[in-house]
């Protein structure tokens, strides 16, 4: 029998099932931010297997090096309180 926490936020077991849930306009600009904007699909199902074509392996690396540049940059900071 599985053990569950109250308050705790449901797993999702891979990226696919994630991206089902999502919107096909969200899943669009993601696509539009992973991929390299050519060709981007308009079907749900034709979106979330673009998005994970090119999030697998080293390109989700490369995406992740990237979004860490970003992130680090001092205009990214958050304001002082």
């Amino acid at each position: 029998m599985a053990y569950y926490v109250q308050n705790e936020p449901q797993s999702i077991p891979t990226l696919v099932d994630a991206l089902q849930s999502w919107t096909v306009d969200i899943l669009k600009k993601l696509a539009a931010l992973v991929g390299d904007g050519k060709g981007l699909p308009t079907r749900k199902a034709d979106l979330i297997e673009y998005i994970r074509r090119h999030t697998e392996g080293e390109r989700l690396q490369t995406l992740w090096m990237g979004c860490m540049r970003v992130f680090m940059t001092p205009s990214c900071s958050s304001p002082a309180m």
